[in-house]
């Protein structure tokens, strides 16, 4: 049975990475991230997660950033991939997830994963963004990835509580925000369609660098050549 880690809190906090310029250079730009608090069975741990890896994940499988449904996905899909087993060690018995918490860096145990979960993962393993025929395969093949991760740890939102009243108090308590949902919604307001067509094309620029690099060699052919074929002048 998975594990539950359940989103405590969320803060947004300023952060800088690297991403690749106009130039095809790396440069350091300013972006946020989220600070993610989870309460697993081993403790509270902090997930920190840039907001644009949701724009990179609709850009690399091919998902609609108007698309609410796509936002979560892509959400989903950064939550869960920490406890994607590596695709060359499938962990038979358990594994663990190296976090950040308020001591330092950390290893975390999680469950063992399931056969099943462990055989999906195997399977689609070999199928990346780079070697996948199409985003279409690329994304089926991820998905199947995440859906392995979610029989060893589920990333989920407190149960909510709803809006109490008070006795004898006109006020009502508003109901306990879902930092899930939060997430959500956030992500989409920083969503920028140009931005997301530029990582498009980076992804395109990357799959096809990376195609052609790998490229089968081709087959000897019994066609002459361009320089068998080049006239030989000779004297007399």
């Amino acid at each position: 049975m998975a594990e539950e880690w359940t989103i405590a809190e969320v803060r947004l906090s300023p952060a800088t990475q690297y991403e690749v310029g106009p130039d095809r250079t790396l440069q350091e730009v300013a972006a946020d991230r989220w600070d993610i608090d989870l309460d697993t069975p081993q403790g509270r741990i902090t997930h920190f997660l840039p907001v644009s890896t949701v724009a990179w994940r609709i850009a690399e499988y091919g998902l609609d950033p108007a698309d609410p449904q796509h936002v979560a996905q892509a959400l989903d899909m950064a939550l869960h991939e920490p406890h994607i087993p590596p695709p060359d060690q499938p962990p038979p018995q358990a594994s663990a997830v190296v976090v950040w918490t308020p001591q330092g860096v950390v290893e975390q145990p999680t469950p063992a994963a399931q056969p099943q979960a462990t055989a999906t993962a195997a399977g689609n393993a070999e199928m990346t963004l780079m070697t996948a025929a199409s985003l279409d395969d690329a994304r089926q093949a991820h998905l199947a990835r995440i859906e392995a991760a979610k029989e060893r740890v589920r990333v989920v939102s407190p149960v909510p509580r709803a809006s109490t009243a008070r006795a004898g108090l006109r006020r009502t308590a508003p109901a306990a925000p879902c930092p899930l949902e939060w997430m959500r919604g956030h992500a989409a307001s920083c969503l920028d369609v140009e931005d997301v067509e530029a990582k498009r094309k980076l992804v395109e620029q990357a799959r096809a660098a990376y195609a052609a690099h790998h490229a089968a060699p081709s087959a000897p052919s019994d066609q002459p050549s361009a320089v068998d074929e080049v006239p030989v002048l000779r004297d007399g």
